[in-house]
């Protein structure tokens, strides 16, 4: 029995005879026609015990297991332990849907639409970990970081069997988010980068609530442990968006979810793809022949100062020869005042 047929069940008991439930399923079973869910309660299989660790420490249904700080996926092991005497068939299912908006209205309703990569989280991706009674299988992420819903599915004999739990992340100190840049140049390269992630997140990838919601991503804000979303697409540290361009479109991922190193990545690229495009419009602009084109008011206004540039010149010229003349003048009467002394002199000695 899937989630889907679950949600289902309990709702036709109770308005079976209602023409809006009707349409209710048929509006889901169109949302849902191409999309495969999990088993959250498969096949009863009667007296078979299999035990979920996080690390050593013993896990079970509806637990919270978390992402490290640094980050690190956590150590999930799987033991089968009564039941059988052969194989188990194994395989870990974490669920692919991302957060793309919310009500506009209500941010703090749940999700208006839903976007998924099409492709589930598998580990193993491509086949299912056959594990012996009493061994313990670890599941191996690689580089992945996931978190959200996941479904340790099992299988005996062709009967299936889910445990359903959650991983939820886990904040790097603003230290570790200094060191990281550091260590990758955007800091000597992009002076602003701290200040900008401070303002954008609060220097935080995951929100902060008091406790832990064993639900789908809600679009809320600050739920513990889930990436950190600001409506109407943005998503932890960066508050990664859409972005790219129109012929090639670029999504916020599970990666830049989940891991808050992906997350700087993704922010870096955006920068840089500014940086690009301010870049080309200064070279295109500079290529180009450049005419100036002056609006008739503009030729007024030139006009009116080079004229009044033109008089000011003439007017201070005007009065530099006035000021010579007077001094022409002054030096020419004393000329005569001295010459007149001297023949005074001349004629009193005679």
């Amino acid at each position: 029995m899937n989630y889907l047929s679950i949600v289902v069940a309990s709702i036709e008991q109770e308005e079976y005879d209602s023409g809006i439930w009707e349409k209710f399923k048929n509006l889901v079973s169109k949302l849902f026609s191409s999309i495969e869910l999990p088993k959250i309660w498969g096949d009863d299989i009667d007296g078979f015990e299999i035990q979920l660790f996080e690390g050593n420490r013993r896990s079970g249904r509806d637990s919270i297991m978390l992402i490290t700080t640094a980050p690190v996926m956590p150590v999930i092991k799987v033991k089968p332990v009564a039941g059988t005497n052969g194989e188990v068939e194994m395989r870990l299912l974490i669920d692919a849907y991302q957060r793309d908006g919310v009500d506009p209205n209500n941010r703090d309703a749940a999700i208006s639409n839903l976007r998924t990569t099409g492709v589930s989280s598998y580990y193993p991706a491509d086949d299912w970990e056959k594990v012996k009674t009493n061994d313990e299988w670890t599941v191996d992420f690689g580089q992945n970081i996931r978190g959200g819903t996941a479904y340790l599915l099992y299988k005996i004999n062709n009967k299936v069997d889910t445990v359903r739990f959650f991983i939820r992340g886990t904040n790097p100190t603003e230290t570790q988010i200094r060191n990281y840049m550091n260590q990758r140049g955007y800091i000597a390269q992009y002076w602003f980068i701290v200040r900008m992630t401070r303002i954008e997140s609060s220097m935080r990838q995951f929100g902060m609530a008091n406790t832990y919601t064993t639900a789908k991503l809600t679009g809320r804000v600050q739920g513990r442990g889930e990436p950190l979303y600001g409506p109407p697409r943005g998503f932890g540290l960066k508050q990664l968006d859409n972005w790219g361009t129109g012929e090639n479109p670029i999504y916020a991922n599970e990666q830049h979810l989940w891991d808050w190193k992906a997350n700087i990545e993704g922010g870096v690229e955006v920068i840089r793809e500014k940086e690009a495009t301010v870049n080309n419009r200064r070279r295109l602009s500079s290529s180009l022949p450049h005419e100036t084109v002056i609006s008739p008011m503009s030729k007024v206004i030139v006009n009116t100062l080079v004229a009044l540039k033109k008089a000011s010149f003439l007017f201070w010229k005007f009065i530099f020869a006035v000021i010579s003349l007077i001094f022409i003048k002054l030096y020419i009467k004393l000329i005569f005042k001295f010459i007149r002394k001297i023949l005074e002199l001349v004629l009193k000695t005679e």
